[in-house]
């Protein structure tokens, strides 16, 4: 009778702090990035873009920058994806090879980091396209920044939540 009890308990509790984080929703919930991260809808982001006032060279030179950081993303994630395989049959293996496990998860993380590494200088590229006045209106229409807690850790919350998937 005291284990259900403890058990209904901590159902209870962990109801309870389910609740207020889905009646955020699933996009643009609590603090610009909701549950799963992903904050504005696009349309919104287009009326940002379209307030920029981008130039007709700036349009041109921003696509070409996408489409080549696109082509060079894509083999990266084919070789992550193809190293995620190798690693998941290698670890469901008889008898797994640990020093093999750990060197493809090696291969892995360094294909991730050249990943956010490529995606940071497009973000660089893309900015040197714009103006001054072009970038503080585009930071003007990105109140979270980037990352978890906004740039540089502006607009966090007075307390983290619960959940370090937030």
């Amino acid at each position: 009778m005291k284990r259900a009890t403890i058990i209904g308990l901590a159902v209870l509790f962990t109801v309870g702090l389910a609740v207020p984080a889905l009646a955020q929703g699933f996009k643009g919930g609590a603090w610009c990035g909701g549950l799963l991260g992903l904050g504005r809808d696009p349309a919104a982001l287009a009326d940002v873009i379209a307030g920029l006032g981008l130039s007709d060279d700036q349009v041109a030179n921003i696509q070409s920058l996408q489409q080549t950081g696109f082509e060079k993303l894509q083999s990266i994630r084919e070789a992550v994806w193809k190293k995620q395989q190798e690693l998941r049959s290698m670890l469901w293996q008889k008898n797994p090879d640990k020093n093999a496990i750990s060197a493809k998860w090696d291969e892995l993380r360094q294909l991730r980091q050249q990943m956010n590494d490529l995606m940071q200088e497009l973000r660089n590229q893309m900015q040197s396209v714009l103006t001054q006045e072009q970038l503080n209106k585009l930071q003007q229409n990105r109140p979270c920044g980037r990352g978890r807690w906004g740039a540089n850790g502006q607009n966090r919350p007075a307390a983290r939540p619960f959940s370090s998937n937030l």
